[in-house]
């Protein structure tokens, strides 16, 4: 993001809180035309309140709802120019091309109210469009809160503006807090499998950021037990700077009376402890819907597979959205393939793991019922694929055998620091049967940033796990706390790895899905009311 180096006079702490070069140039001009365009989208979004207060009669105010100037869709992440009158969006491209066209700089995202400059290619920030979006959003909730009171939920605080002698004493006096989240964590009597998750969970970048801004609210929350609540303390704790290792009983407590399966002080499996605590949390938050879910958990984690499914016979693909929080990759079924080969110096790595995982396998003779074969069975392969891919990607190596006798299998798997996922996505997939595999999105790019690792049996193992913290890594065993090398990391005891994305998604993948499925149905239903219009139309010169 493109920042300069103003420093406002409210400023405490001397912060960056200009935007770019090009907004300095206009800055007058394009912050009115921000200021109208945040009071349009509000007086748009409680029209019937605002109509009530100016004119005693509640009104049905026919405020267009805003869309794209060109396509007519209000998905699509529509922004304002703040140049002129225009609405394009930006999903279909339309609002860059009319900046091009116009020669027009910046434009405001009418759903983030963030503004866009067309000549720094980057959303910007600035402090004085900040402070008009905060006052006309606070106009607007005051009005709403005076007559639609149990309705809407409104603030009743102003920014706090201090003065001279406040800005003096907080300059002269404050001082930071060790915040380094390098915390041990207190074996309560075999929970290293506890252990390594939390630690997972509090050097995750969007969860810290969730939590450390109070975003759950501890004090007003109904649920008790709420892991949640926990997560919150937990984080507050790791990040009070103290060295001592602290000891989650509370959170241990919390999972025994949400997970029964898991009470108890025997050994238990950390990937199945890892979605028991992703499934607890996601029931803490407001929504409880797994489809389209916005609690942070889903937001974090969750991605979508699509699975083709092809007819042998005619061609048919049948295809199957899910969506997922994790990946479990066969590993033993990836070694056996590896050492079939005729080389004898193999290796296998996570990306031999994934090129399986998402290979085309045939289906039994009795799988699968074609539709456009009448219905009757028919041979099919089925091919798995990435349609989106979350922000957090947590896969788990299938390191572990429940067949007649337990077992472990101690296979090497290379670990890259870097992973793209390009080639695992229905677009890769498609270029590399084509031969024209392009070079790789940036959003598509990944980086490690946690290692579990598991030590020893099934049943009498322990669990470490490297942190990547502040580009060094660090291994967490229990409340020791130790630098560790790089190469150290890679070994054949590694059981679950985390990669976050390099580029995060503007939206989360389950919110982009449903605006494509959102803009499909319109288009479908466009094409359908065309083509009646055009067979009415063919009908009454037929009957001429």
């Amino acid at each position: 993001m493109s920042v300069g180096s103003l420093v406002t006079s409210y400023n405490i702490f001397h912060t960056p809180a200009s935007g770019c070069a090009h907004l300095e140039l206009c800055k007058n001009e394009v912050l009115e035309a921000y200021r109208i365009l945040v009071r349009y989208v509000y007086r748009s979004r409680y029209r019937e309140a605002l109509s009530l207060a100016e004119t005693g009669k509640k009104l049905h105010l026919e405020l267009p709802v805003p869309m794209c100037t060109d396509c007519h869709f209000t998905t699509g992440r529509v922004h304002g120019c703040l140049h002129c009158s225009y609405l394009g969006c930006w999903n279909r491209s339309h609002l860059q091309v009319h900046l091009i066209d116009k020669d027009h700089i910046f434009a405001m995202d009418l759903n983030r109210f963030t503004v866009y400059c067309n000549n720094c290619n980057d959303y910007i920030y600035d402090l004085e469009f900040d402070r008009v979006h905060d006052e006309e959003k606070l106009s607007a909730y005051r009005i709403v809160a005076k007559y639609t009171e149990h309705r809407v939920d409104c603030p009743r605080y102003t920014e706090w503006r201090p003065n001279e002698l406040e800005i003096a004493a907080l300059r002269n006096q404050a001082q930071l807090r060790r915040c380094e989240g390098l915390r041990g964590l207190r074996n309560l009597g075999s929970t290293c499998f506890m252990n390594v998750i939390i630690q997972v969970f509090v050097h995750n970048p969007l969860l810290r950021a969730y939590y450390l801004c109070d975003k759950h609210d501890v004090t007003g929350c109904p649920k008790k037990p709420c892991l949640s609540c926990e997560m919150d303390k937990l984080f507050n704790e790791l990040y009070s700077g103290k060295k001592e290792p602290y000891g989650p009983c509370t959170f241990l407590h919390c999972m025994w009376l949400s997970s029964t399966e898991l009470a108890g002080y025997a050994q238990q499996d950390a990937h199945e402890f890892f979605i028991s605590a992703l499934n607890e949390i996601h029931t803490s938050a407001e929504g409880s819907k797994n489809h389209g879910c916005r609690c942070i958990i889903h937001q974090t984690f969750a991605g979508i597979l699509q699975s083709d499914v092809t007819c042998q016979r005619c061609g048919n693909v049948t295809t199957a959205y899910d969506p997922v929080l994790d990946v479990s990759l066969d590993v033993k079924a990836t070694a056996r393939k590896k050492k079939s080969s005729k080389r004898d110096d193999v290796s296998y790595s996570l990306v031999d793991c994934l090129n399986r995982y998402t290979s085309p396998e045939k289906l039994g003779p009795r799988e699968y019922s074609c539709s456009k074969c009448g219905n009757t069975f028919q041979e099919a392969t089925k091919q798995l694929s990435f349609k989106a891919l979350p922000p957090v990607l947590s896969i788990q190596l299938k390191r572990f055998e429940h067949t007649s006798s337990a077992s472990k299998i101690e296979s090497l798997i290379r670990i890259p620091y870097e992973l793209d996922m390009t080639p695992f996505t229905p677009m890769g997939r498609n270029a590399r049967n084509d031969r024209r595999l392009e070079p790789p999105l940036p959003s598509l790019k990944y980086k490690l940033f946690a290692v579990v690792n598991h030590e020893g049996k099934l049943d009498t193992g322990h669990y470490t796990v490297a942190i990547r913290h502040r580009e060094e890594w660090f291994r967490f065993d229990d409340h020791m706390v130790k630098l560790a090398q790089p190469s150290d990391i890679v070994s054949n005891k590694a059981y679950m790895c985390f990669y976050i994305k390099d580029v995060l998604d503007y939206e989360p993948p389950y919110v982009e899905q449903e605006e494509a499925e959102k803009e499909e149905e319109v288009e479908l239903k466009g094409s359908i009311g065309s083509a009646m219009v055009n067979d009415e139309t063919d009908m009454e010169l037929d009957f001429v």
